[in-house]
């Protein structure tokens, strides 16, 4: 089976971090040197592409990294899922667009760390942020908190893309995990708008929209003022003398004039009084995804989706996304079937469980997501694997001795995935029981042994014990993964007993002695040698 591969970097040092960063909830860190710098590039490509004739029809696969960033203590992670799910979204919001680029998993890289976790934007989170990079790939690196320094203040940042200055060092998108999710997916295709020279439709707005009250002038003025630098104010209109498209604004023409009306709108709708400074009524497109109208995202203009596909074939900034690049596998993996352990299984181990399902044609990962409660709400883990394995400890579940413990049940389902197509479904839902692994859970019992351990294929292994009082119980031999071999009644009278078990037909390997009664239960691991 192919292998999805996991990021491995090993970087130098860093630059000081530059932020171009988007606040989609009351505020925007957006500097005004690298709104610049980004409107700087789009014009650029514009007149070094002013003679080519665009080709339609060819779609642009993009590689994307994606940095699944944890707490230094490995919790908080984003559940795997949940990303599919929002790439499948932000795949089909592209394309039915008519924008022709799709995005597919080239890395999916882990890493624990609390600097990148919390403060990405910070030097010390952006210098780790940047020796985990990925040179062949967009970075997108998801994080518990995406605040910036610079731009306007208040509010909760949810993404930011950053271009890391004139040389593009840095040149990635940090997202928060809140926006991780079928519902919030345009939060990332905003950040990628950005990474591929889309400015905001408010641009030059971005520290304080334009809100005149019904007692103020609802003229806007010719110029407007943020972060140390002025900005011509976009006119309404888009032809004729008054039409200054091309030079103000987000510079595109088929974009109406908007002054970040978003920022002060609750809903779809702008209703507010606000004129350009010709005197003509602003009407801004709620629907643009560039715009700060939350929950309304929908539409890419033609002159965006160009501007972008210009900015992908610029080979100054972004030939690394093409050299090499390959399509993706376009065959949307199946479901599988869970195989072990066996569904309602009582397993006679607690400290390891091993899961097995039926390989998936086309999967090149597998998410497996463990829960105590049928809705995976209490106790939830996530976890990857490239094949249809996977072994879960302690140490994998970030804990010390207190995840796998004795629960009433235990969850768990697989989900199989390509690297593009994610839009995948879940496997039904099995259920498992830890059983202790203590050697005196039946009161009354003592002295008990096996022996000779380990036993040679095919022969008989001896009980003992010393009880206080008569029992019945069933014998066992179970494998790891919860599957029983051998079930055979036995009563156990008082005082000591000693019984024979044959052990005929049960292949070489690590195994569990299991004596259940009504009282408890009693474990021995139990090894058959060749």
């Amino acid at each position: 089976m192919k292998k999805l591969l996991l990021s491995l970097a090993i970087i130098a040092s860093m630059t000081p971090l530059s932020i171009f960063a988007q606040n989609h909830q009351f505020s925007c860190g957006t500097t005004t040197a690298d709104l610049e710098q980004i409107t700087n590039r789009l014009l650029q490509n514009r007149e070094e592409f002013k003679n080519v004739v665009e080709m339609r029809g060819a779609v642009a696969y993009i590689p994307v990294a994606f940095h699944l960033i944890a707490a230094s203590d490995g919790s908080g992670r984003v559940a795997e899922g949940r990303l599919l799910d929002m790439i499948t979204t932000w795949n089909k919001f592209y394309a039915d667009n008519g924008l022709e680029m799709q995005f597919y998993i080239k890395y999916l890289n882990y890493k624990n760390d609390d600097a990148i976790y919390n403060s990405p934007a910070n030097t010390s989170g952006a210098n780790k942020a940047f020796a985990i990079k990925k040179f062949d790939a967009l970075n997108i690196y998801i994080t518990n908190l995406a605040e910036t320094t610079g731009g306007a203040s208040g509010g909760t940042t949810l993404a930011y893309y950053t271009s890391g200055g004139p040389a593009y060092d840095n040149d990635w998108i940090v997202c928060r995990i809140s926006e991780v999710s079928t519902s919030k997916a345009t939060t990332i295709a905003h950040e990628v708008g950005h990474f591929f020279t889309m400015p905001h439709t408010f641009s030059g707005w971005e520290c304080a929209p334009f809100n005149p009250s019904a007692s103020d002038s609802p003229l806007a003025p010719t110029l407007v003022s943020c972060g140390g630098s002025v900005f011509n104010v976009e006119n309404v209109a888009r032809t004729g003398s008054d039409a200054n498209c091309t030079t103000a604004g987000d510079k595109f023409c088929d974009t109406p004039a908007d002054y970040n009306f978003g920022f002060i709108t609750n809903g779809c709708v702008y209703r507010g009084i606000a004129k350009d400074p010709k005197g003509v009524a602003v009407d801004p497109d709620e629907t643009n995804v560039m715009s700060y109208f939350l929950g309304c995202s929908t539409f890419l203009s033609g002159e965006q989706k160009a501007a972008m596909m210009k900015d992908y074939n610029n080979n100054s900034y972004r030939a690394y996304l093409r050299a090499g690049n390959q399509i993706p596998n376009q065959n949307l993996p199946g479901t599988t079937t869970l195989q072990l352990p066996a569904n309602a299984a009582r397993i006679g181990i607690v400290n390891t469980v091993n899961f097995d399902w039926a390989d998936v044609p086309n999967a090149t990962g597998y998410v497996i997501e463990v829960s105590t409660a049928a809705g995976f709400s209490i106790n939830f883990r996530s976890f990857l694997s490239t094949t249809s394995d996977f072994t879960l400890n302690e140490a994998v579940a970030g804990t010390s001795g207190n995840y796998l413990r004795t629960e009433p049940v235990y969850y768990w389902k697989v989900r199989a995935f390509g690297p593009y197509k994610t839009g995948t479904a879940y496997s039904a839902t099995n259920t498992f029981e830890l059983k202790t692994t203590s050697v005196n859970e039946i009161p009354g019992i003592n002295n008990f042994t096996i022996a000779p351990n380990p036993i040679e294929k095919d022969k008989k292994i001896t009980l003992n014990l010393t009880t206080e009082n008569a029992f019945e119980a069933n014998v066992k031999i179970i494998t790891l993964t919860g599957q029983v071999l051998k079930n055979e009644k036995r009563t156990f009278d008082l005082g000591y007993s000693s019984q024979l078990l044959d052990l005929s037909n049960i292949n070489a390997g690590l195994y569990i002695l299991s004596i259940e009664s009504d009282k408890g239960v009693l474990n021995k691991k139990v090894t058959i040698s060749e």
